[in-house]
């Protein structure tokens, strides 16, 4: 075997060593990878898992306050215990009643009705004006229910409900209020 041999021979097996080395090195980025990728699904599926562990059905949201606004920002439904003061035409105002509900807002944040329970055991469902409750329906702390409607201009129906019967009537046009007796229902 001659020098030229040799070297030749050597060429060829520096060559072949290379390739494998190339080999390898693929071979290990390939591994690599795969064990990132891996490690990466694992951890994702197990931030899957807790998400929808945290959102399943039977999970329960407890908050003291839920308010929904519109696209522009406003406030148009409060789920509260207790409710805030009304909202009207931008100033708030005394509630009347202390209670715990669901309160429906106009686009302009005034407070247009809602549903109301309170402490003593009473509940109200309104329809309001813009600074007027036109329409009550509720029930007292007794159980008695009772219904009101008014016009917004000084007129106004109550009626109650009592024993299956009707209890009391009310009727006021303008600013005189007339009272009917339980005799005209018996």
């Amino acid at each position: 075997m001659t020098g030229q041999d040799t070297e030749r021979k050597l060429r060829e097996e520096i060559h072949i060593l290379t390739k494998r080395q190339e080999w390898q090195m693929r071979v290990l980025l390939f591994l690599l990878f795969l064990w990132l990728s891996a490690v990466a699904f694992f951890s994702w599926s197990k931030v899957g898992v807790a998400h929808a562990e945290s959102v399943s059905s039977d999970s329960i949201l407890r908050v003291r306050g839920l308010i929904v606004q519109d696209q522009n920002g406003i406030d148009r439904v409060y789920i509260g215990a207790p409710l805030p003061a009304p909202m009207v035409l931008g100033k708030r105002f005394k509630r009347s009643i202390v209670g715990s509900g669901i309160l429906i807002l106009d686009a302009e944040g005034n407070e247009r009705g809602g549903y109301i329970t309170t402490g003593d055991g009473s509940a109200q469902l309104s329809l309001d004006s813009v600074g007027d409750e036109l329409a009550d329906f509720g029930t007292e702390a007794d159980g008695k229910p009772g219904l009101s409607l008014r016009d917004g201009h000084g007129g106004q129906t109550e009626i109650g409900i009592e024993d299956g019967r009707v209890s009391s009537l009310r009727l006021k046009i303008g600013g005189d209020a007339e009272f009917l007796p339980n005799s005209c229902f018996l």
